[in-house]
């Protein structure tokens, strides 16, 4: 499995160098200088001394709050006011006085700040997608996704499959398991007669994983194949979510390793 398919992703933005310090009373301030306080992030906008940070608007009197959500990208046409923060080329800038049409490379309009381009989600996805290191999966509120087939996988894994194994009995074995895979997300988990046999046709699908790649010769190994079906599956928050309740409803019970041709 490429890198571990199934990653939490976070936003979060980096501080170049050290994380940001916590405000100091008795520390000198300079503009462009950038603390943590009161569990937010600030940017002081003058030198300053024993002012204790605060939002108190764009103003080169004291201290201006970062906060991702509301900076925007530059705008030749937009005009900007001091103690405005925008984000140019990957990087946060502080407007020093007021502009319009200034670059924001230009030092003496706006003062470049020590943060780096937050990173959001889409942006990791969109990085891990461009470079191949995970497939270009939907990510759509809905729990089973687009299937325009109606072959019970989501188009994107069916397509993801047929790009990734050649060999045609191992094409069925991934299939056969991706299919029982999406009906965990939708299982009635309070039915569990109903999960166990959706647990049934599950295990019955790795086996059949197994039998197909078992040879020493093939690029991924039984678990690295499952794994990996298992993971682009519950690719969203809902479909993790959906998927470890299902595993949950499978407390307490037990089934019998399948023996012999599970493969359909």
């Amino acid at each position: 499995m490429k890198n571990g398919l199934l990653v939490f992703l976070f936003t979060f933005f980096s501080l170049a160098g050290n994380a940001a310090e916590l405000w100091e009373s008795e520390k000198v301030y300079n503009a462009g200088d950038i603390v943590e306080w009161n569990d937010s992030t600030y940017i002081s906008t003058s030198w300053s001394l024993d002012k204790e940070p605060q939002a108190n608007g764009n103003s080169w009197n004291g201290w201006v709050k970062f906060d991702t959500e509301s900076v925007h990208s530059w705008q030749s046409s937009e005009i900007y006011n001091s103690g405005d923060i925008i984000e140019y080329q990957s990087y946060y800038y502080l407007s020093r006085w007021w502009n319009k049409n200034a670059t924001p490379n230009i030092e003496e309009v706006w003062l470049a700040l020590d943060i780096v381009h937050a990173i959001t989600d889409q942006d990791k996805i969109e990085d891990l997608t461009s470079s191949n290191q995970i497939p270009n999966l939907e990510r759509s509120d809905s729990l089973l996704g687009i299937d325009e087939d109606n072959n019970g996988i989501r188009d994107d894994i069916d397509k993801y499959i047929e790009l990734n194994y050649q060999d045609t009995l191992q094409q069925n074995a991934v299939r056969q398991l991706a299919s029982a895979l999406q009906k965990t997300l939708v299982v009635d988990i309070s039915d569990t007669i109903f999960v166990k046999k959706i647990n049934r046709d599950n295990t019955r699908a790795i086996n059949c994983i197994y039998s197909r790649f078992s040879d020493e010769s093939v690029d991924k190994n039984p678990a690295q194949v499952s794994q990996e079906i298992e993971s682009i599956t519950s690719n969203t928050k809902a479909r993790l979510l959906a998927y470890l309740a299902f595993s949950k409803a499978l407390d307490g019970t037990s089934w019998a390793i399948p023996e012999g041709d599970t493969c359909e």
